[in-house]
C-alpha cells in the first residue's frame, strides 16, 4: 500500500474477494474485510477496481478498459485522471501492484 514511486510499467491488481461492495445510488460503499475500513466509492474508481479485478493492467492498458468500463471517451475522462484514481486506490488499499514480476 502506497510503497511507490511506481513506474508506468507497474503492474495493478486487485482483490475483490475481500471486498463488499453495495451499491446506492451514484456511490458504492465498499467494505475490505482486510482493513476493516469502509469507503465510499464514485463511479471512476468503482470501475478501476473492477477492470483490475479481471486481471494486471498498467496505468496504460487500464486506461481504456476503464473508459469502456463507464461508456466514456478520453475527452470526458483524461487517461491522467485513470492514473490519479489508481494511486488513490493504492493509499486506500483498494488496489495493489503485482510484486516480484507476477
Amino acid at each position: 500500500m502506497a510503497a511507490g514511486p511506481y513506474s508506468d510499467e507497474t503492474l495493478w491488481t486487485a482483490d475483490i474477494t475481500r471486498l463488499v461492495i453495495r451499491v446506492m445510488e451514484d456511490v458504492n460503499l465498499t467494505f475490505d474485510t482486510l482493513s476493516g475500513d469502509t469507503h465510499a466509492l464514485n463511479f471512476l474508481s468503482a470501475a478501476v477496481i473492477q477492470v483490475l479485478s479481471s486481471g494486471k493492467e498498467t496505468f496504460a492498458s487500464a486506461a481504456p478498459r476503464v473508459l469502456e468500463t463507464i461508456g466514456m471517451e478520453e475527452s470526458d475522462c483524461p487517461k491522467g485522471l485513470i492514473k490519479d484514481t489508481i494511486l488513490q486506490l493504492d493509499e486506500a488499499g483498494l488496489v495493489i501492484p503485482a510484486r516480484g514480476g507476477e
